[in-house]
C-alpha cells in the first residue's frame, strides 16, 4: 500500500498538461496576438509571442515528466509557478483583457457586452479573476509538490 502512487501527482500533471495545450492552441493566432497586446512597443510583441509559447511548452513538457515521477521536473515546475506569482500581472494585463472584449465586440456585432457591463469595468473583473485563478493553482501546485510526502515519490 505505502508503493500507491498519490493520486493527486496525477491530477495536477493531467491539468498543467491540458492547460498547457489549451492555451498554445490559443497561441497560435499571431494577428490576434498582436492585437490583443498592441500597446506593446512592436519589437516586443514578438519576443512575448515566443517567451509566452516557450513557457506553456515547458509546462507542456512538465506536466509530462510529473505524470512520469522524475524529479527534476517537479523542480523545473516548482519554479515556474513561482515565476508565474511573481509576473502574474505581466501574464494577464489590464488592457490585453480590454482588448479582447473590443475584439469579440468587433466579431459578433449583435453581442455587445457594453449594452449589459461597462466595458472596462467587465475587463478589471476579467484581469483580477485570471490573476486569481493562476496564483490559486501555482500556490497550490507549490504548497503540494513541496511536501515531504509528496517529494519521496520523485526519482
Amino acid at each position: 500500500m505505502e508503493n500507491t502512487k498519490p493520486k493527486g501527482v496525477i491530477i495536477f500533471g493531467i491539468i498543467l498538461i491540458l492547460v498547457s495545450l489549451s492555451q498554445l492552441l490559443w497561441l497560435v493566432n499571431y494577428r490576434y496576438y498582436v492585437y490583443i497586446f498592441h500597446q506593446l512597443p512592436e519589437p516586443l510583441i514578438p519576443l512575448r509571442f515566443l517567451f509566452s509559447n516557450s513557457l506553456r511548452i515547458v509546462g507542456l513538457i512538465c506536466g509530462l515528466g510529473i505524470l512520469r515521477f522524475k524529479e527534476r521536473y517537479r523542480k523545473v515546475t516548482l519554479a515556474l509557478f513561482w515565476f508565474v506569482i511573481i509576473t502574474v500581472y505581466w501574464k494577464h494585463p489590464y488592457y490585453a483583457f480590454e482588448n479582447h472584449l473590443r475584439y469579440m465586440e468587433n466579431i459578433y456585432a449583435a453581442y455587445r457586452l457594453s449594452r449589459l457591463m461597462d466595458l472596462k469595468l467587465f475587463a478589471g473583473i476579467c484581469t483580477v479573476v485570471a490573476c486569481a485563478l493562476d496564483i490559486i493553482f501555482a500556490s497550490s501546485f507549490i504548497y503540494y509538490f513541496s511536501r515531504p510526502k509528496i517529494k519521496m515519490h520523485f526519482k
